[in-house]
């Protein structure tokens, strides 16, 4: 069963927006590498964590998911640099910031996120259990596959649902 934060979040997505699942993408992971050299250009000892279908290394929407660990006290310095390396976020809180953009046609989407919130424990705990799986990591990638052709509603609930199932928290950041 979804939380109403799950479905009030869900209420905000296109559902006449369709995703198309592809096989792994050996250059996302080059791509995110490269972002986390870039990165640690100017922050060497920055936490990263890449996540995400193309981390695991299955199908998914042909995408890059990367968190950067900041503490808010410094968040606004990393935020400065951050905007000088990647170029204005889309969208900015007090103590996060989200990017997305393209290269090569693959959607980046790459925050600067604290490390003690609850959605990023929530998303490493999520991460770190099915790249822990062998068998895990087949039955999101099934679910993913499932999904093609699907709304980007229908696709993220579909994830809820499995991470839900798992008996874990979830939040709008799968």
């Amino acid at each position: 069963m979804l939380t109403q934060d799950q479905e009030n979040y869900l209420n905000t997505l296109p559902t006449d927006v369709f995703i198309s699942i592809t096989p792994p993408n050996p250059r996302c992971k080059e791509i995110a590498q490269e972002l986390i050299a870039t990165a640690r250009s100017r922050y060497p000892d920055i936490e990263a964590r890449f996540l995400g279908a193309a981390a695991l290394g299955i199908s998914g929407v042909n995408d890059v998911d990367l968190d950067f660990m900041v503490s808010p006290l410094a968040f606004p310095a990393y935020l400065e640099t951050f905007k000088e390396l990647f170029g204005e976020p889309r969208d900015t809180s007090a103590d996060s910031a989200v990017w997305t953009f393209f290269i090569e046609g693959i959607e980046i989407d790459m925050w600067l996120s604290n490390p003690d919130s609850e959605s990023s424990i929530d998303q490493w705990k999520k991460h770190q259990l099915l790249a822990g799986s062998t068998d895990l990591i087949k039955q999101y990638e099934e679910i993913k596959l499932a999904c093609n052709g699907k709304s980007y509603q229908e696709y993220v609930r579909a994830k809820y649902q499995f991470f839900d199932g798992l008996h874990l928290t979830s939040d709008k950041t799968v």
